[in-house]
Order: structure tokens, then C-alpha cells, then sequence
């Protein structure tokens, strides 16, 4: 009778632990890319629609000849009309036509890591509000100064995961994405 040598137990060889291992971090090594490329997705789209309610605030306040601004917080940007004061339910939304529906984003997940606001003669810095002249979509600081305290630039820095998207407001008006 031959008695085998051998172990009869019931596991893996490391020979089949090291090929799962080494499939397990083959998947993980082409997840990690596909998540910055989401992270960088998402900060590009809240970028672009920053960057459009800019342009829409000046848009309309040259089509209705009325004062359009945006109010940035750290957390949110707003589309308001101005009345007497910011007049956020006074506004048609953009895209369903809708007056009173206002328009507002969210920056969450995304971070407002840096703004920067400078109006010309004024030693106001920043403000939350930046409004555009009724008839010539010119940015300023509150309507009844724009003849006093015209927009210089408005830099503002949205970053998420490590990455940055810079949204520039030029003096004459135009918005460039970087």
C-alpha cells in the first residue's frame, strides 16, 4: 500500500492568492482615474454654470433695460433683479421662462476657495453682490454707484479633489473660464 505524503487541506496556494491580489489591484489601479475624471467632470460643469448665470445676469439686464446682479456666497451663487434691494423671485429662470422661479446654484460638493472682487476708486474689496447696469450690461458694485464704482475684475476659484477652475469677470463685462 503506498501512503501519500502530501497534505490533503483544503485552502488556496499562493500561487492563487497572489493572482487575486494581483487582479484586485489591477481594478483598483483603473478605478482611481475614473473617479478624477468624474471629480474633474463635476468641477467643470459647476464652473460652465457659474460662468453662464454670469453672462445670463447680463444679458437680460441689457434685453429688459433693468438691473440684474449675483449675489456669491461661499456655498451658492443667485441670479437676482434689483428693485429697491435684490429682488430674487423677481427674475425669469433661464430656462423654463418662468418669472419668480429665480435661479440659484449650488458649489457642493465644490469649494469657493477663493473670490476676488475690485471695484475702481473704492476701498471695498469684496462684496457678496456685483450687479449689472440696466440698457448696457456694464458690472458694478450697487446700482446707484455705477457711474462711481465700476467693476475693475471679479476672480473667483472653485476646487474640488485638488483641482481648480478659475471663472474671471472682465470690466467691460465678458467672463472667461480657466
Amino acid at each position: 500500500m503506498i501512503v501519500s505524503t502530501r497534505a490533503t487541506g483544503r485552502g488556496f496556494t499562493l500561487i492563487e492568492l497572489l493572482t487575486v491580489i494581483a487582479i484586485l489591484a489591477l481594478i483598483g489601479a483603473m478605478a482611481v482615474p475614473a473617479m478624477q475624471i468624474r471629480n474633474a467632470h463635476e468641477l467643470d460643469r459647476r464652473a460652465d454654470e457659474f460662468a453662464n448665470l454670469l453672462r445670463y445676469a447680463r444679458s437680460e439686464s441689457i434685453r429688459t433695460g433693468s438691473t440684474h446682479g449675483v449675489q456669491v456666497d461661499t456655498d451658492r451663487a443667485r441670479l437676482f433683479l434689483w428693485q429697491s434691494g435684490p429682488d430674487y423671485t423677481g427674475v425669469r429662470h433661464p430656462l423654463t421662462g418662468v418669472p419668480g422661479e429665480g435661479w440659484e446654484i449650488s458649489f457642493d460638493p465644490i469649494a469657493l476657495s477663493d473670490a476676488t472682487i475690485s471695484f475702481v476708486q473704492t476701498p471695498l474689496q469684496y462684496s457678496t453682490y456685483i450687479t449689472f447696469a440696466g440698457g448696457s450690461g456694464w458690472p458694478g458694485s450697487y446700482p446707484q454707484s455705477f457711474g462711481r464704482y465700476p467693476l475693475t475684475e471679479a476672480a473667483f476659484t472653485l476646487a474640488y479633489e485638488g483641482e481648480a477652475r478659475q471663472i474671471t469677470l472682465l470690466a467691460d463685462g465678458g467672463v472667461r473660464l480657466r
